[in-house]
């Protein structure tokens, strides 16, 4: 975040201010992952955070979370899949699920690094319906 916003905050020129973060593939591996701890939080109470993933139990997951925390903005995890058009896609599930997503993994690329195809490395791939950040606002 830009060093000046705190002074904006502190003299009330955020306060008219709404902001809207769309984070597309939303899972939270660790407290990186949290964009309202990352200078966001600037925006409160008027910010609004909607995570997508594909996965609805890291949805829940983040959810529950953000639950449990005293916080002063909105956050809202959803399971769906953001992609290019609405309709049906293939999504690849790698080993490590963070890792998963539209685009299939690179075999060749993941087996020139040592961990990465246990990490990376395509486990299964399921159909998923898809929709597009238009069609969901």
């Amino acid at each position: 975040m830009p060093f000046f916003l705190p002074s904006l905050k502190k003299s009330g020129h955020l306060d008219r201010v709404d902001m809207t973060v769309c984070n597309v593939g939303s899972r939270k591996v660790t407290s990186n992952d949290d964009y309202g701890t990352q200078g966001w939080q600037l925006f409160a109470p008027n910010l609004t955070i909607y995570g997508f993933d594909a996965d609805p139990d890291a949805c829940a997951a983040a959810n529950a979370e953000f639950e449990a925390r005293d916080v002063h903005w909105n956050e809202f995890h959803l399971p769906i899949a953001i992609a290019k058009e609405v309709g049906t896609s293939t999504l690849y599930v790698t080993k490590n699920p963070m890792c998963s997503s539209l685009y299939p993994p690179n075999e060749a690329f993941l087996k020139r690094f040592p961990r990465l195809p246990n990490l990376a490395g395509l486990n299964f791939e399921t159909p998923i319906e898809t929709t597009t950040l238009d069609t969901f606002c």
